[in-house]
Parts: structure tokens; C-alpha cells; sequence
């Protein structure tokens, strides 16, 4: 969106905060599937150059669940005005979840999901602002698999001696290189692949993984870093092995 890299889930996306201005007139997003194919759709926007009265802050905007979040209320400064109560829904399942005034409790958000805050805002001449923030929690099982299917499909082209589709699995800087290399394996390649073994542990994150790959050398297991990264166009792909 706009440059910025998207987290899914079921079907929704949410990006980190975007910095807009008054300049901004549209929004565009793009999704790209692991082959390269994409589509764009935009749409526009107009940004007020004033400042609003009343904002809701996060303290993460993505985070693998179950997700802890903190929020809080930003005045805009210069409002001669003070917050004397507040409610908040963390879910908009029209249930208040919070009445009560700053310091916010912090929340749980126990399973993965696309949520939406909104905080009704009473301030001290009692006129209210209702003011609302976006946050995505990660679903870690879904993540491992994203992960796991790029290493399968590396695989999987090796052994189908395909050497332009096994690239599609590793970042844009890799392309030339391992290109040349894979081709020049000819009749081996299903060899290659077949021998790079089994993703056995790591540690995941929101953009990038490490994982070990083991496979059996000589009757005894051997082990090898791998690493994942989601591209600039959102993609999970190899960047390092």
C-alpha cells in the first residue's frame, strides 16, 4: 500500500501507519503472487491539513497472537480541553470494553485477526470525539507455512528440472546467479533438489525467519541456515542459504 508492506489475514490487509499529508490524493495497493503476477487497485483520498482534536495511539500495529496492545489517547496540542472519560470497544462487537479515564489497560487480542478500536471520548465541555485504530494480530501457524511453502516449491522446481521457476522462490539479487547455476546443473537438478534436506527449527518473525534445514550426510545429520525474507512487494522468499 502506497510502498508500505502489507499483513494479511483471512482476506484483509492492514499496513503499519501511513504518514500522509494534504498532498496525498490516492491510495494504491498492490498484490503480488509468489510468480510475479500482480494487481493494483487505487482509490482516492482526501488529508485535511488540520490537525484532528483527538486521536487513538497503539503501541503496535502488527504482532504475532496472541497480541498484547497498549493504547492511548493523543490530544491535539493546543486543545484547551481535557479527556474526562473514556470508552473504548477493542472489537467493535458494540460492547464497551473499557470505561474509565487514562492510563488505558492494556489489551489482549488472544487470536489472530484484523481489529478495530474505537475510543468515544468525553471531553471536559463535554462534547465527545470518537476516534478509532486498526490493528493486526499474526497468525504464527500461517506464518510457518508461508515460510515452509517457499522452501517446498524450491524443491519441488528443482526436481522438475525447472530452473525459472526454482528462482521465483529466492529474493530479485539472487535471480542471475543461482539462474545460471540451477541451469548449469542440466540432468542433476533433481539430485539438488531432493538432496536440501528438511526445515526442522528457526525462529519467525513478522518480515524474516531463520530457520535450519537438516538432511543426512554420511549417516549423521548436518544442518544448514536458511533465510526468509518477505521482499518489497510483500513476498516470502529465500535471501540467504
Amino acid at each position: 500500500m502506497n510502498g508500505e508492506r502489507a499483513y494479511v489475514y483471512n482476506g484483509t490487509f492492514l499496513t503499519r501507519t501511513l504518514t500522509l499529508d494534504a498532498t496525498t490524493s490516492q491510495l494504491s495497493a498492490v498484490a503480488t503472487t509468489p510468480d510475479g503476477l500482480s494487481a493494483t487497485a487505487s482509490t482516492t483520498i482526501s488529508v485535511s491539513s488540520i490537525e484532528p482534536d483527538a486521536t487513538l495511539e497503539a503501541d503496535a500495529d502488527a504482532g504475532f497472537a496472541p497480541l498484547p496492545v497498549g493504547f492511548a489517547i493523543r490530544l491535539r496540542p493546543g486543545l484547551e480541553l481535557t479527556a474526562q472519560n473514556i470508552i473504548i470497544d477493542y472489537s467493535t462487537d458494540r460492547t464497551p470494553d473499557y470505561n474509565g479515564s487514562s492510563p488505558i489497560p492494556l489489551t489482549m487480542y488472544a487470536g489472530p485477526g484484523v481489529y478495530t478500536a474505537t475510543a468515544d471520548i468525553t471531553l471536559s465541555d463535554n462534547s465527545h470525539r470518537i476516534v478509532s485504530r486498526k490493528v493486526i494480530a499474526v497468525d504464527l501457524a500461517e506464518q510457518r507455512t508461508n515460510v515452509c511453502s517457499v522452501y517446498a516449491n524450491l524443491k519441488a522446481r528443482l526436481v522438475a528440472q525447472d530452473a525459472a521457476g526454482a528462482v521465483r522462490s529466492v529474493t530479485g539479487g539472487l535471480h542471475p546467479k543461482l539462474l545460471a547455476f540451477f541451469t548449469a546443473m542440466g540432468a542433476k537438478m533433481p539430485i539438488a533438489g531432493a538432496g536440501l534436506g528438511t526445515l526442522a527449527d528457526g525462529t519467525l518473525g513478522l518480515d524474516g525467519a531463520d530457520v535450519v534445514a537438516v538432511r543426512e550426510v554420511s549417516g549423521k545429520l548436518r544442518g544448514y541456515p536458511i533465510h526468509f525474507t518477505r521482499d518489497a512487494t510483500g513476498v516470502w522468499r529465500i535471501d540467504a542459504m
